[in-house]
């Protein structure tokens, strides 16, 4: 069994759910008996999961599966790390329950892997795939301990060469390319910026709103008549997906890994760490970051009609995070949430002026 569940199941949800709403600002848990339910339908996966990487059938490992540990999960998967048994090391595992996220990072993990190596920056080495129970393991990393919220502000002083990251980048999107249309990716991210102007029309006025929706109608007829560039994308390109491993960076977390325009990954990465310009950062951090990440990354075009349709879809998702959160958090992180969300919804709606006009 799992670690820490059998009899002690009850407690062990307990405490698992609020380690997980203290870190997340969540609710408190409204149905721990769906919890149970979906731990009892994933916990013999990934037992099979652990036996078929052992090589011994699951009814001669008893043992060693309850030293099997989680460390994340969701209805649609979870993650945790298989311990070492009789001469296979320990390693990393995730597990899906849906076939599209497995099919995601499973293809982006083969693609950085066999993609040409760049000097300083390494992706997880896949240890085994098994499309029968959807499951990835992958070498077990040490990237020195999981940065707090406060280091991530201090972009500038986490060590990380922008050029190798924008070089890697490249590389991996170069390794996959095609001019062939992804309708999925294109109907999900028109989704998601009409649910996030629906949620979050009262902070905007009735025509900073029309010209979104301009900005978002001359992206959809640009992706219907123009033929652009589609590659591998990683899909959610960024410092969060980005840790020091050593002097060496690791690229990580490829479920979102599908093909898209260049310019996804590349807009992700920057617009989230614009913050650099006014948090807690000396004035020219973001002006480095960007120039040696584009440096490294080579020639990108000026912004097109879809630039600006990523910009504001990633703006206005960053907007919502701290709209929701702000909603959620006890009265110190609400009052960080609401500055957060003020500042980027000022510098959004400066922009949203300019690139109307």
């Amino acid at each position: 069994m799992l670690k820490g569940l059998g009899k002690n199941t009850s407690h062990w949800l307990r405490k698992y759910w609020d380690d997980q709403r203290t870190a997340k600002n969540l609710p408190t848990v409204p149905c721990r008996l769906s919890l149970i339910m979906e731990l009892n339908e994933q916990r013999p996966v990934v037992h099979q999961v652990a036996a078929q990487y052992w090589d011994r059938p699951s009814s001669e490992v008893g043992d060693a599966l309850q030293d099997i540990t989680v460390i994340k999960r969701t209805g649609g998967k979870i993650m945790g790390f298989i311990p070492a048994f009789e001469g296979h090391p320990e390693v990393f595992y995730k597990v899906y329950f849906y076939d599209r996220g497995f099919n995601f990072e499973s293809t982006g993990l083969k693609a950085a892997n066999a993609m040409p190596h760049i000097d300083g920056v390494t992706v997880p080495e896949v240890v085994a795939i098994y499309p029968k129970h959807k499951a990835i393991l992958t070498e077990k990393e040490d990237w020195g301990g999981e940065r707090t919220g406060l280091q991530r502000f201090y972009v500038g002083s986490l060590g990380i060469d922008w050029f190798k990251v924008g070089r890697w980048l490249r590389t991996f999107h170069d390794s996959q390319v095609s001019q062939e249309k992804n309708d999925y990716f294109l109907r999900k991210k028109f989704e998601k910026i009409e649910s996030h102007i629906s949620d979050l029309q009262g902070l905007f006025s009735a025509e900073q709103v029309g010209k979104m929706r301009k900005i978002i109608e001359d992206a959809r007829k640009y992706f219907e008549t123009a033929q652009i560039e589609w590659v591998i994308s990683h899909g959610d390109f960024g410092l969060s997906n980005i840790q020091k491993k050593g002097e060496d960076l690791e690229i990580i977390d490829f479920e979102d890994c599908q093909s898209a325009p260049r310019a996804f990954d590349v807009l992700n990465c920057l617009t989230r760490m614009e913050y650099a310009k006014y948090f807690f950062n000396r004035p020219y951090t973001f002006t480095d970051i960007k120039h040696n990440f584009l440096s490294g990354y080579g020639i990108y075009s000026e912004y097109s009609k879809i630039d600006n349709f990523f910009y504001l879809l990633i703006k206005m998702d960053i907007i919502e995070t701290y709209h929701r959160r702000r909603k959620n958090s006890r009265k110190f992180s609400k009052l960080i949430f609401f500055i957060f969300e003020k500042v980027n919804k000022k510098y959004l709606s400066l922009w949203v002026k300019k690139t109307t006009n």
